[in-house]
């Protein structure tokens, strides 16, 4: 399916999403971006710090404040499926008995390479400690 845009509603709206109030870069890591003509663009992973539909109100309210006559809300749907990007989540309301359990089971994993692997008594206990930091550091 081919669908004809303005360029600069497109731009316009490509400006908004790319904007510093809606991504973040993260340190590590980059696409590749391929374009139709077989061109290799390599971009830094980003991060966005709202949901798809959050956006889209905050574009047509920026729209509707500037006097801006915007695309239709499946066309932005759609640009925003096809630029996608990570979607940074809440860590509140994590269950901490869950992840607790996650650091016993890592810590039996630990006990299992030690014991079946040959990798040391001292070895474990120094992955053990390291665990614990891990463990304290998220509280």
């Amino acid at each position: 399916m081919k669908v004809s845009l303005s360029q600069v509603k497109l731009d316009h709206f490509l400006t908004f999403i790319t904007s510093l109030y809606l991504m973040q870069d993260l340190q590590f890591g980059e696409e590749t971006l391929k374009l139709s003509s077989k061109t290799e663009i390599k971009i830094p992973n980003i991060v966005r710090t709202m949901m798809p539909e959050q956006i889209v109100q905050q574009y047509q309210c920026y729209c509707h404040e500037t006097g801006f006559n915007p695309m239709s809300l499946t066309t932005f749907c759609r640009i925003l499926k096809v630029c996608s990007t990570s979607v940074r989540k809440s860590l509140q309301g994590l269950d901490y008995a869950e992840g607790v359990k996650a650091f016993d089971e890592l810590a039996a994993i630990i006990d299992q390479l030690s014991d079946n692997y040959g990798k040391g008594l001292s070895w474990a206990k120094g992955q053990n400690e390291k665990l614990k930091m891990a463990k304290l550091t998220l509280k």
